[in-house]
């Protein structure tokens, strides 16, 4: 199945695609993801996300430039062979909020994070929030 999922910083977002009462609302957001190379070295790269209809008009109330989100979607491949283009289409946005070296929904943070014996959260249960 064509799934994933990624964490980063909304760097730009385009909220004038969506009209109140919209039923095909449309969201675009810019989320740049760190990650460590073979060799390593720590790199940035920026992707591109559409978010569609309900999710379109929760990220345009809940999401700003700077928040942490986690993205949970697949890929979507545009253009011809010669200019392909790859962006995600989102089917979960989630606004984290960042808690030392762990990441937790907003959604979670009303109710109590689940604890291992170790006194670190589980994050396969945050992993399966819906």
């Amino acid at each position: 199945m064509n799934e994933i999922s990624l964490s980063g910083r909304i760097t730009a977002m385009s909220k004038g695609d969506v009209q109140p009462n919209d039923s095909a609302a449309h969201c675009i957001l810019r989320i740049s993801v760190g990650h460590r190379t073979r060799f390593g070295e720590t790199r940035m790269e920026v992707f591109t996300v559409h978010a569609w209809n309900k999710l379109a008009h929760w990220a345009q109330n809940n999401i700003a430039l700077g928040n942490y989100v986690l993205i949970r979607g697949y890929i979507s491949l545009y253009g011809a062979a010669s200019n392909r283009r790859t962006d995600i289409t989102a089917t979960h946005v989630f606004r984290c909020m960042e808690d030392e070296s762990m990441l937790v929904p907003l959604a979670m943070k009303e109710k109590e994070v689940p604890q291992q014996e170790g006194g670190e959260a589980d994050g396969r249960e945050l992993a399966n929030h819906p």
